[in-house]
């Protein structure tokens, strides 16, 4: 689909309901740091081939618009907050912004 940039497959061929997952590039998708993202991968939750296509349609238009007004097409985890927020070199947080 859409000149190869999406992909649909099923990860594993023995499951009872395959699920579709898909797999989706853009070209110059960026992370929150700025660094070049190749693929932006999820699962559908769909067994359903028109469904998943649908989703995977729609997912590739908000990845496209995010990359065209130069947002960042993958968000911070709490994770990746607390990870910024803590200083784990010092022991201390790290000073907030004023």
């Amino acid at each position: 689909m859409k000149e190869g940039q999406i992909l649909l497959f099923h990860r594993a061929a023995n499951s009872k309901r395959p699920i579709y997952h898909m797999r989706i590039h853009v070209h110059g998708m960026r992370d929150i740091h700025g660094n070049k993202v190749t693929y932006w991968q999820s699962t559908t939750n769909e067994s359903d081939l028109e469904e998943a296509r649908r989703i995977a349609l729609d997912k590739f238009d908000e990845l496209r618009l995010l990359t065209k007004d130069n947002r960042p097409v993958v968000e911070l985890s709490f994770a990746d907050v607390y990870a910024l927020w803590w200083c784990p070199s010092s022991g201390f947080l790290a000073p907030r912004a004023a």
